[in-house]
């Protein structure tokens, strides 16, 4: 049976074909798959999270109040990071241990105040190194911004998708392994770490005007430049512009544990692993409402697990990128820099790059921009992620955003959310956009496709599906199944440049659809949407 589904606002939006079921007719696409691909996700997640090899740190407990001669206290008086540089040279003379980051009353004191430690610089960590921290813990970060450029030389980094010479991350590891990360069980609130965002964010901004008042380039522009040029790394020195560091950033390293933190106010993303695989972040509360705060951003990494975690963010939650333009999809030339000296899997005939891929989602609270976004530094490629059991209480703009660009390329595929609840959806339940900036001419168009919603649940959304491709690039095969929107305010989907789209006993504001769905016009190009 043919219907006209034109609702409100969708009228001469949508120009597909809708084969539609009632309510108590099975429709074609039924069958013995219908919980197949729901046990697959939670199967792959039991999988990944198997297979990543958790972190293995022995050794003894260096205590950094006895071990500094210092004691912390709420004011954060004391500078803590000579003794940290110490303790981990330390650390690496005996082969590996644990950094303990001690309270002042005790881990099961009933009352107490929140003792700072104060670090004036980057936190370096080390292989084999396990940080432990009681509860009501805060390390904070001075805002002094020569301290976190390595005498001037800046530290190897991504930013925005880009490898550069920049400000060091102010939790950072750089090519380590083993390292753990974790909170100490006993009374008081979570410990912190905190990056003083603000200031940065004020500073760049500033710096920013300042620049192009006097004609010159902002750093978030020359980034792009170097990036679509080829520049090699070795040449690529941005010690002098104002692109603000991660909270924490773990490049190319190998078993990673974050477990139990607090983590709020970063200059820019939160946590960033690049280059890296076996991963798990979990047990994270997030407040972080700086400009540009992604929660946890997968970058060219794999085997990642991320799990109870409950984020509140000035940006997206958890972000899968793979790095941006020409250096996402051919890589950037490492030659004359200490890469070259580094065996790693996302090195190949000297150039670094990879996509992302195998990365667990369970059991989180989002709130914030997006829940889970890919994109639109996609470039490398990601594939094979998995979200089960997310909850949005208040809102998100979108529960899953794909966002490319025709100059970015990179094929984005094999990507499940299911059995996952959204009170408020301020945009689209599902978002596929291949046109984030604008650009209608570039020759690398995004490829999204294989992309998996089952057993989702929304209170009221904007808009349901949102799917807009290329001409030359179609978004193909899209399987939504047992969605459920109860009010939809605009329309329950937009359909471009789109083929094998298809809806399986969903609902949206109280009618069934069952439809397979295509849309192709060679004139038609989707607009910037961001």
């Amino acid at each position: 049976m043919k219907v006209n589904l034109m609702s409100r606002n969708l009228a001469g939006v949508i120009a597909v074909m809708l084969i539609v079921s009632s309510c108590g007719k099975k429709s074609a696409l039924q069958g013995d798959t219908v919980d197949a691909t729901t046990d697959y996700v939670y199967q792959r997640i039991d999988e990944i999270a198997r297979n990543i090899k958790f972190p293995e740190v022995s050794g003894d407990t260096i205590d950094m109040i006895k071990f500094s001669g210092l004691h912390p206290d709420i004011s954060g008086t004391k500078d803590f990071r000579p003794a940290f540089e110490r303790a981990v040279r330390e650390i690496e003379r005996r082969g590996g241990g644990v950094i303990y980051f001690r309270h002042t009353s005790g881990k099961q004191a009933w009352v107490k105040e929140t003792d700072v430690y104060r670090f004036s610089g980057p936190m370096d960590l080390t292989s084999n190194l396990a940080i432990l921290l009681d509860p009501s813990i805060e390390i904070r970060f001075d805002t002094i911004r020569d301290n976190f450029m390595n005498e001037g030389d800046g530290v190897i980094t991504r930013y925005e998708g880009t490898t550069i010479y920049g400000y060091s991350p102010l939790v950072r590891a750089f090519n380590k392994e083993n390292i753990i990360i974790k909170a100490v069980k006993g009374n008081g609130a979570q410990p912190v770490i905190s990056g003083n965002g603000e200031h940065w964010q004020s500073w760049a901004r500033e710096r920013d005007i300042a620049d192009m008042e006097v004609g010159e380039t902002p750093g978030y522009i020359h980034l792009r430049e170097v990036n679509n040029q080829n520049i090699p790394l070795r040449e690529r020195r941005f010690t002098n512009m104002a692109l603000r560091p991660d909270l924490v950033q773990f490049f190319m390293c190998r078993n990673v544990l974050m477990d139990g933190i607090f983590l709020k106010e970063s200059p820019f993303w939160v946590v960033h692993s690049v280059f890296s695989e076996n991963l798990v972040f979990r047990n994270l509360l997030y407040d972080a409402q700086v400009v540009n705060n992604d929660g946890i951003d997968v970058e060219s990494s794999k085997n990642v697990l991320i799990e109870n975690v409950i984020f509140n963010n000035h940006d997206d939650n958890i972000v899968i990128k793979s790095g941006r333009d020409q250096e996402g999809m051919f890589g950037v030339d490492i030659t004359g820099t200490v890469l070259e000296d580094i065996s790693s899997p996302y090195i190949e005939r000297n150039r670094l790059g990879g996509k992302t891929e195998n990365v667990a989602v369970r059991n989180c609270v989002f709130h914030g921009h997006h829940a889970v976004c890919i994109g639109s530094e996609m470039s490398g490629g990601a594939s094979d992620i998995y979200i089960a059991d997310c909850f949005s209480p208040q809102y998100v703009y979108m529960a899953l955003y794909l966002k490319g660009s025709r100059k970015r390329g990179g094929e984005v595929h094999d990507i499940y959310m299911v059995n996952s609840r959204f009170n408020n959806v301020l945009n689209d339940v599902v978002g596929l956009v291949p046109n984030y900036d604008g650009d209608t001419t570039s020759l690398y168009p995004s490829w999204f496709h294989d992309i998996y919603l089952h057993g989702v649940k929304v209170k009221r959304a904007n808009y349901g599906i949102r799917s807009l491709g290329w001409p030359d690039r179609e978004i193909n095969d899209v399987y939504i199944r047992d969605l459920e929107v109860a009010e939809v305010v605009n329309a329950p989907f937009i359909i471009r440049q789109s083929r094998n789209i298809r809806l399986e006993n969903t609902w949206f504001g109280g009618m069934r659809v069952d439809t397979i769905m295509h849309h192709h016009d060679e004139l038609y190009k989707p607009a910037r949407q961001n």
